[in-house]
């Protein structure tokens, strides 16, 4: 099938209509000029954004903790042997493979509250994300043998994985 020349050039008309709708957009709402002109990304003030940002900072930290320090700190001080370590640290990042999809699931699912659909998650998770946190660096006194450190250590991962989840979902979905 051959089509009308009309209609091509039609089509090429109205695109560059919307190439140049698409541009007005952009620049008016990514900034606006004059005396204190203000940056703004897609209606939301730059500053707003980055405070956005920043609240994924503290989570980042714990990770590269976690990933960097761990493992020497249940080898070398609570002196777990390796086998332990790694079942430690691969149970609890399979955890987290399976709670991922759970929590997403969960939250997309609860209903809205007087303070929101998400709030309420955070609310809980955030402080009992912190104990968690603490707890895997926590070291019992008197009770620290092998058949007592593992599940202790096993639970507190497994733990902080599933309340970090929370906290990961809820960002990305707000």
């Amino acid at each position: 099938m051959r089509m009308d020349t009309r209609t091509r050039s039609g089509s090429a008309t109205c695109a560059a209509r919307e190439a140049i709708r698409v541009q007005e957009i952009f620049t008016s709402h990514f900034f606006e000029e004059g005396e204190g002109a203000v940056w703004h990304l897609a209606g939301i003030l730059l500053s707003r954004k980055l405070c956005y940002a920043g609240g994924v900072v503290p989570y980042q930290i714990t990770t590269a903790a976690i990933g960097f320090s761990l493992q020497i700190f249940l080898l070398n001080v609570v002196q777990i042997e390796a086998f332990y370590v790694s079942l430690i640290l691969f149970v609890s990042w399979a955890w987290d493979a399976v709670t991922d999809p759970l929590v997403g699931y969960l939250v997309s699912r609860s209903s809205w509250t007087p303070i929101g659909k998400l709030m309420p998650w955070e609310v809980l998770a955030m402080p009992f994300g912190v104990l968690s946190y603490v707890l895997l660096w926590f070291m019992p006194q008197g009770s620290m043998s092998q058949a007592f450190s593992v599940p202790w250590y096993l639970t507190a991962s497994c733990l902080f994985e599933t309340l970090m989840t929370v906290r990961s979902t809820i960002s990305s979905a707000g």
